[in-house]
């Protein structure tokens, strides 16, 4: 055998080893690293695009799957494979195909890393979701024009490892030895002979910018680690989804373990027979709080982008029949087409100084109609607006959810141009609740609320920054959240 294939087969067996040996639970990366990556909102509205970033920091190869998801339902729009190189970054924007209102989104990119299925730019499609879209798929009632590609999430999964040396890992490094030569992307027919079980070492970013405005909202992708302990690559059009996770020690053939971190600091394991739930396990939360800055006086706006990442695993029907509702409350289009309902409320919301942001419950003036203290979520990416208009006053979403606040209402506000909302995610409809995990006692535990991310945004406008000069200033915070459960061994939260 030559040396060349002994280290070939050596470093496969290392890397292989190193996966093996990793305890997998699916979890949240708090510093940013991992297998999975869920970017919680792209969007073309309002004559912005979204930029976006995959960085793998790793000193091994990845071969990466792509999905860029649609806002109502969650049907994937633009699918790919992409080859990462030891310490690469692919970037990308995401802008409309030609600034109308009515036309969709695509994808652009000088970048030089490998990819495979895609040719840019590309345009997002409508083939999940429209009249030539394969049954059930087109069972949808949503929109079926290019404009519902406007606005969205995306998600990026490590399939596996590139073996160092390999001819996979050959094609899609830079030529030379500082790096700086082309990479001829001639990737093997036989792919999978290439790769191992994926480990670690993802990162990304996304920034979602308007060039006329100045303005710029960055974010950092959520990372899961701990998403499986296998190979993913099929070599078929049958790609792995959020669905995918797996876990060696579940005690169910095709389930997943979810490290659930609780407020008290502790991790709480919890086994799922179906690997969906494990995903959004760690995604769970209670209640989600954040802050707000709107008045006329200061130009401000504020939109908060909430996601529910894992949504369409069990409100599509038409593709997942089989797959209960809970946590959310009624299938895609079950009370209006287009939508799945589900409330939050929004009655915890506070000024500055602490004091209710709503008016006196029947005390609202005339013709003022008083707030009802709950926002209704039909898709599984919204945006929640604090704003007197029907779009949202920084992104421009064209599923906001209805106005948060109104100026009518500044007389029963005396700091109102700022504040702090929680919102409660987890009595809305009665009750939110994800079916039960396992603890490794036995324990049967439910976590309370929804599976949620996302992020707030503000922008200020300044009118006097100088004689005859405007200025944007802007930021983003992500939300901040609170997870809560109850178990059939414990009156109590085991979750505290």
């Amino acid at each position: 055998m030559s040396t060349i294939r002994i280290r070939r087969r050596l470093a496969a067996a290392c890397l292989a080893c190193a996966a093996a040996s990793t305890a997998h639970a699916v979890m949240l990366d708090q510093r940013g690293l991992g297998q999975v990556l869920v970017y919680p909102y792209y969007t073309v509205n309002s004559g912005q695009d979204t930029l976006l970033t995959i960085v793998n920091t790793a000193d091994v190869g990845k071969a990466v799957h792509v999905v860029f998801r649609e806002a109502y339902n969650g049907r994937e729009t633009l699918a790919f494979n992409l080859f990462l190189s030891p310490h690469d970054a692919w970037s990308a924007a995401v802008s409309t195909i030609d600034g109308s209102a009515g036309s969709g989104a695509r994808l652009l990119s000088s970048d030089s890393s490998c990819v495979q299925s895609l040719t840019y730019p590309a345009p997002f499609t409508t083939t999940s979701f429209d009249a030539n879209a394969p049954a059930p798929s087109r069972e949808d009632t949503g929109p079926t024009t290019p404009a519902r590609t406007r606005e969205g999430m995306l998600e990026v999964i490590a399939l596996g490892d590139i073996v160092p040396g390999s001819p996979t890992a050959i094609a899609i490094t830079p030529a030379g030895s500082t790096g700086e030569g082309a990479r001829s992307c001639n990737l093997p027919v036989q792919i999978a002979g290439d790769l191992v079980a994926p480990t670690g070492g993802l990162a990304g970013s996304g920034a979602i910018a308007n060039v006329g405005e100045g303005t710029f909202y960055t974010y950092a992708a959520d990372a899961l680690v701990g998403f499986t302990p296998s190979l993913l690559w099929t070599g078929t059009a049958t790609a792995p989804d959020l669905s995918s996770a797996r876990s060696s020690a579940s005690q169910f053939p095709d389930g997943a373990i979810a490290t659930v971190s609780t407020p008290s600091g502790d991790a709480l394991a919890l086994d799922y027979e179906n690997a969906i739930d494990a995903v959004s396990a760690v995604f769970m939360a209670d209640s989600i709080y954040n802050e707000f800055v709107i008045g006329a006086a200061l130009g401000a706006n504020t939109d908060w982008v909430v996601t529910f990442p894992t949504r369409q695993f069990y409100v599509d029907k038409a593709r997942y029949p089989g797959v209960d509702v809970a946590p959310f409350v009624e299938p895609f289009g079950a009370t209006a087409n287009g939508e799945s309902r589900v409330s939050a409320s929004t009655e915890s919301m506070f000024d500055r100084e602490g004091a209710s942001a709503w008016p006196p419950a029947g005390n609202c003036g005339s013709p003022i109609p008083c707030p009802s203290h709950v926002a209704t979520f039909g898709h599984q990416v919204g945006v929640l607006a604090f704003a007197d208009a029907g779009t949202s006053g920084v992104f421009g979403s064209r599923l906001a959810v209805p106005p948060m606040l109104a100026s009518a209402w500044d007389s029963f506000w005396t700091h109102g141009d700022t504040g702090a909302l929680t919102l409660d995610l987890a009595h809305g409809d009665g009750q939110h609740r994800l079916r039960a995990g396992t603890t490794g006692d036995g324990v049967h535990v439910q976590l309370a609320g929804l599976p949620v991310t996302g992020f707030m945004a503000y922008n200020v406008i300044n009118t006097q920054a100088a004689p005859g000069r405007l200025a944007n200033y802007g930021g983003t915070f992500r939300h901040r959240s609170r997870a809560r459960c109850t178990s059939d061994a414990d009156a109590g939260d085991p979750c505290q």
